[in-house]
């Protein structure tokens, strides 16, 4: 009976000896293949992509900066081959890492080091200048639509004389600077470069509309300057010299041209005759959201409107992202320069136009 039980021993222990390690390494999670780290500049954003890992029912992710780590995602479900990390430093060199659970997590793998880096901002719309004073000028504008994951720091600020550069950029914190110009003859515009506080710098604006550095005086212009205000240079008299108009004549002469009551609005703004040559703009400065109707803007024009004759408004293509025209009147969209030319046709078909320039505020 004693040599029967031997063999009976031995056998259970080799079979327990033989299951207990195969068991242990089935139960361990495998590192998930082909992992790969992405940064989409201006976004303060990585991504690590990877394959699906053998039998994997979870995963997770961290980022490091060297050895450290900084951000460990929740667990991840078994679908999931993507994760990103947001609020990262730029220019930070960071190592990203995943790993998979199969009965216990897997050890991590890494990715191939990578740095977030900011974008450029996107280019700023093109300033709006005004004269100070002779030789002096002021350039405005506005935040760019896009700071590139980065707030903006400064602005660079170029003067062109023609459609050359004069001097060295400028630097500005605000949305304005003023200019000083070599003369009040030449022709001055500015472009602005919007840079960001990781210090990615925007491409240069558009030129701003050309102008002359020169003061001009406040006028009011009625609607017809330059017409005969009537007889004898006066006011018609009661009696001889042809002072009172006759009735077997020709028709009187308030209706051989356009009617010369102030224009109201006119009244409430300044306006400047540009100087700039080939450019024979007239300036009027009003508000954003403000309407300008056909009337003011013959006005401004300076062309006579004799009886019979017709006119026209047409704004200028480049100018639509700041103006709308509507009929013969222009409402103001936004901060900007905006061209109209008006164009009047006498009776007889003749046809002098004019550019008016409004900037809005």
């Amino acid at each position: 009976m004693g040599n029967v039980s031997k063999p009976v021993t031995i056998c259970i222990a080799l079979v327990v000896g033989i299951l207990t390690p195969v068991s242990t390494a089935l139960a361990a999670g495998t590192i998930p293949p082909s992992r790969v780290a992405t940064s989409t500049p201006g976004t303060g954003t990585a991504t690590i992509t990877w394959a699906a890992a053998t039998s994997a029912t979870a995963y997770q992710a961290r980022v490091l900066i060297g050895s450290v780590p900084i951000k460990t995602s929740a667990s991840l479900p078994a679908s999931a081959r993507t994760y990103t990390f947001t609020g990262l430093e730029y220019k930070v060199p960071i190592k990203l890492q995943v790993r998979s659970l199969y009965g216990t997590w897997s050890t991590y793998g890494d990715t191939d080091p990578i740095t977030p880096v900011a974008a450029s901002p996107s280019t700023p719309d093109p300033a709006t200048v005004s004269v100070l004073a002779d030789k002096k000028i002021k350039a405005e504008w506005t935040l760019p639509s896009s700071d590139g994951g980065s707030p903006i720091a400064s602005y660079s600020i170029q003067l062109l004389k023609g459609s050359e550069p004069t001097g060295e950029p400028i630097t500005s914190t605000a949305l304005q600077i003023e200019m000083d110009t070599a003369d009040t003859t030449s022709s001055y515009s500015v472009t602005i470069a919007a840079i960001n506080s990781a210090g990615m710098k925007s491409s240069p604006s558009e030129p701003s509309a050309p102008i002359a550095a020169k003061k001009q005086a406040v006028a009011t212009v009625d609607l017809s300057p330059g017409a005969p205000s009537g007889g004898g240079g006066g006011a018609p008299s009661s009696g001889g010299g042809g002072g009172t108009p006759s009735s077997g004549n020709s028709p009187a002469t308030n209706t051989e041209k356009a009617p010369t009551t102030k224009s109201p609005e006119i009244n409430q703004s300044t306006q400047v005759v540009s100087p700039v040559p080939g450019i024979p703009a007239y300036t009027k400065v009003i508000k954003v959201r403000t309407r300008v109707t056909g009337k003011t803007l013959v006005t401004l024009s300076k062309l006579t409107v004799l009886k019979g004759s017709t006119t026209n408004i047409a704004l200028s293509s480049s100018s639509k992202k700041y103006c709308q025209q509507t009929g013969t009147t222009v409402k103001s969209l936004k901060a900007g320069t905006c061209l109209i030319k008006v164009t009047v046709t006498s009776k007889s078909g003749v046809k002098k136009s004019r550019t008016v320039k409004l900037i809005s505020r």
